[in-house]
């Protein structure tokens, strides 16, 4: 076999792309973007609005955008008081040609959109709904470059207003609901998630917004469709870069896990949440940087284990936390768990807790026998005796009987589970 020239490509250039494969390599984030040079002028008195006519003038020469430069009077629009004086016509101008929907040129025409706004900012802001429901209608296509260009649209509008933005969050947010919804499709969801997070991580009282969240979609009929979105929000918020949590994580993963407890949200909303937050999470997460996810949610355990021997009513809140980190713990038969000594340990103080429920107790039995069964969770022959050993001494029946029944396929089965029973 003749080896491959080295001009040979692993793909063709003109390689037909399904529209889900030409969907994955859309990158909207524009949080981390450099300037290009043009956006960096060193004089400080060209608006960036100016600036990005300079630059699409030169490439997108189509009719329709030499119509919009003249009647944009472009000339007028130099310095950023030109621009805040003719600030009505500009976008009035703006509105009237996206409106047309025009492939042609939409592009262009939102790339100076958000430029506008950052040229503008707060004086933006009043227009800001109005955009807002153009760029909406601008999202029901199947063009993967018309949706990165209005994501983008957007994502610039939370970089540049979320000061404006925040202070208005209830309407903000009530308005980016419909995109979070499950009838939505899913890279709909997915955008919209991620360029808002950007917005909510900015949000310093996280429990109103929490709040907020959890409300408003409890109060819309079929839940649901609505709990998928919001999960996949809360996830963005926390998700950083290259396989590790955003450094808001340190403060946010705990304030999620510790509002399992707080009775004045709706729990059966936020755990539904939480459920699709921590399945992005744990696919996400590199198993070498999990340490954040791990820490704030064992310190919460230790918190609500002390708590529930004060106060038996917070055994909904415990068996909430402990199938969030079933959940984690199962994930691809333990990949991202690193350290299962700590999650052990937890294990035994609540096997050999008094008077916990059965549904809980059945929750800490089910994690004992995953840790057990998982295989990339490499145990020692002490913390695997130690973990059946408690198993098999807890004084509930029905969870004895799951722990025997489902335990059978543990390599040491014979060794540990009939030995010491």
């Amino acid at each position: 076999m003749k080896n491959k020239s080295a001009r040979h490509k692993e793909e063709n250039t003109f390689k037909f792309q399904a529209f889900s494969e030409r969907l994955s390599t859309i990158n909207i984030d524009v949080f981390h973007r450099v300037d290009h040079a043009y956006e960096t002028e060193s004089d400080e008195n060209i608006s960036y609005f100016y600036q990005d006519v300079e630059k699409w003038i030169v490439l997108n020469l189509t009719e329709g955008f030499e119509s919009f430069i003249k009647e944009i009077k472009s000339n007028l629009l130099v310095t950023l008081p030109q621009v805040i004086l003719h600030k009505e016509h500009v976008v009035d101008t703006l509105i009237k040609y996206l409106k047309l929907k025009d492939p042609l040129y939409l592009q262009p025409l939102l790339s100076l959109t958000a430029s506008l706004a950052r040229d503008l900012r707060k004086e933006f802001y009043e227009y800001y709904p109005r955009f807002y429901d153009i760029l909406f209608e601008l999202l029901e296509t199947k063009d993967t470059e018309q949706l990165e260009w209005v994501f983008s649209c957007l994502a610039y509008f939370f970089k540049f207003l979320w000061r404006f933005l925040i202070k208005d969050i209830t309407k903000v947010f009530n308005s980016l609901l419909p995109l979070l919804s499950e009838n939505k499709p899913e890279y709909i969801n997915n955008f919209a998630a991620e360029s808002f997070a950007f917005v909510a991580r900015k949000v310093k009282d996280r429990n109103s917004f929490l709040c907020l969240l959890l409300k408003t979609v409890t109060n819309k009929q079929e839940v649901i469709q609505w709990i998928i979105g919001c999960g996949k929000l809360l996830f963005e918020v926390i998700k950083g870069v290259n396989g590790q949590l955003h450094s808001c994580a340190e403060d946010i993963l705990p304030f999620l896990f510790k509002s399992l407890s707080d009775s004045n949200l709706p729990q059966e909303t936020l755990f539904k949440v939480l459920e699709y937050t921590i399945a992005h999470t744990v696919d996400y997460i590199d198993p070498q940087k999990s340490g954040i996810f791990w820490d704030s949610i064992l310190e919460q355990l230790d918190k609500l284990i002390e708590y529930w021997k004060n106060d038996r009513n917070a055994s909904k809140c415990l068996e909430n936390l402990l199938k969030l980190l079933g959940q984690a713990v199962e994930h691809k038969n333990g990949k991202i768990v690193q350290d299962p000594k700590t999650i052990i340990q937890r294990i035994i103080n609540l096997l050999n807790l008094e008077d916990l429920p059965e549904d809980v107790m059945l929750i800490v039995i089910q994690i004992s026998v995953v840790i057990l069964l998982s295989v990339r969770i490499r145990l020692s022959q002490e913390q695997a005796s130690l973990l059946v050993k408690n198993s098999l001494s807890v004084k509930n029946k029905n969870a004895l009987l799951y722990f025997v029944d489902n335990s059978t396929d543990f390599s040491l089965f014979e060794a540990f589970v009939l030995r010491i029973s």
